[in-house]
Formats: structure tokens, C-alpha cells, sequence
């Protein structure tokens, strides 16, 4: 019989938070490959649908960080320093 982790609401969302930051580091490397794969076949109107992509993936973190730092304040700011991204 498996055992059961007990988990409290602040271990569920440091887990989010480290999900979040590997979502992150995942679009970025695949917004980089993508604008690679853009510009080795010269299709210039998908260049501007990449940035569009990129400026709305941009938007939706700064909202994601408002909502963080509203809801935990100094203690997500000292988490902030902590993470190189």
C-alpha cells in the first residue's frame, strides 16, 4: 500500500512556484529555438508572430509575479534574491 504525503497549503505552493520556474526556463529555450528555426528559413512574417508570442508570454509572467508578490510580500521578495531566474 503506497504511503499518502501530507501536504500543507504553503508545500503546495512552492511546488507550483518550482513548476512555474521550469515552465519558464522551458519557453525560453524554446522561444530561442524558434526564432533560430524563423530566421535559418528567412520567413520573416513568422519572425513578428514570434514576437507576438514572446510579448504575451512576458505579459502573462509580470501577471503571474503581481499575484505572487500580493500574496506573499517580503517572504516571496527574499525568495526572489535566492533563484537566478
Amino acid at each position: 500500500m503506497p504511503r499518502t504525503i501530507r501536504t500543507t497549503p504553503e508545500i503546495d505552493i512552492i511546488r507550483n512556484l518550482c513548476n512555474r520556474q521550469k515552465d519558464a526556463l522551458m519557453c525560453a529555450f524554446l522561444d530561442l529555438f524558434l526564432l533560430a528555426l524563423i530566421l535559418a528559413l528567412v520567413m520573416l512574417i513568422l519572425v513578428s508572430i514570434w514576437a507576438v508570442i514572446v510579448i504575451l508570454q512576458t505579459v502573462q509572467s509580470q501577471r503571474e509575479e503581481k499575484v505572487l508578490r500580493d500574496s506573499f510580500g517580503t517572504e516571496y521578495e527574499a525568495y526572489t534574491r535566492q533563484t537566478w531566474f
